[in-house]
């Protein structure tokens, strides 16, 4: 996913001489999503559907391949087509088989990219682990972009707001939720923006206003701020918490 996870345990059941140990195990998670989406390394799950795209060929998947795959197809649904893991918004190409664990692509020309959901699917895999392993309060992020919570800062009461986090300028507490920010100008050296309109397969522009919202899981909040970055119109639903923040986020990427 050519980012870097960071992990922060506040507090957990565990005794605190185990809590390297947990960190470890959960960052082990982010190299697993990795193997699991990467399209560009031969063998991988992705390469291998993007690979046998139009043929009768179902590449095997295990189960949090088939979760993921199933919630891209709700959000797809759910933002109109503004975020789509295809590429070319050809997502009804896509065919999954949780009874014999598979999937395929049925055209031809067909790809996925999981960069827009890829960090997320990965976030809530590593918080849903802490949280199995008795960590009470951590904080995770991947490559500040996506950043998920659970419970609250150390030192703070058990009831309180969260624990404080900048989104392009903006503080805003989370607890048991996660930020999701899209910026059309972070994109590569070249000056091109790294998110793609699915309706028309071109690159959105780089002058495109900056995207953050506050879902209960970095998924949906990758997903959701990758479709805002799109289409800035897009009315979100309840449970979805778009925040304001600087277009200066969007300068200040251009400039870099």
């Amino acid at each position: 996913m050519r980012t870097r996870f960071e992990v922060v345990i506040g507090a957990c059941d565990a005794p605190r001489a185990d809590w390297d140990a947990i960190a470890e195990e959960t960052l082990d998670l982010a190299e697993d999503w990795h193997a699991r989406l990467t399209r560009f390394e031969p063998g991988s799950p992705v390469w291998l559907i993007n690979e046998r795209a139009g043929s009768d060929a179902a590449t095997p998947v295990d189960g949090l391949m088939i979760e993921l795959l199933s919630s891209c197809a709700r959000l797809v649904h759910a933002t109109g087509g503004a975020f789509d893991p295809t590429r070319a918004g050809e997502m009804d190409a896509l065919e999954v088989d949780a009874d014999a664990m598979t999937a395929r692509l049925k055209r031809p020309g067909v790809s996925l990219d999981f960069g827009a959901a890829g960090k997320g699917a990965a976030l809530d895999d590593m918080a849903r682990t802490l949280r199995s392993l008795g960590v009470t309060s951590a904080l995770l992020h991947g490559g500040t972009s996506g950043v998920i919570a659970i419970g609250s800062a150390p030192g703070e009461p058990e009831d309180a707001d969260g624990w404080g986090v900048c989104a392009g300028g903006r503080a805003v507490r989370l607890r048991d939720e996660a930020l999701g920010v899209s910026a059309p100008a972070a994109g590569d050296a070249a000056g091109t923006s790294h998110l793609i309109d699915p309706a028309t397969g071109k690159r959105v522009s780089r002058a495109a206003p900056p995207a953050a919202l506050i879902c209960e899981r970095a998924l949906d909040a990758d997903a959701w701020s990758t479709a805002l970055a799109v289409d800035p119109g897009l009315l979100v639903p309840a449970g979805v918490c778009q925040i304001e923040i600087e277009q200066s986020l969007s300068q200040a990427a251009r400039e870099a």
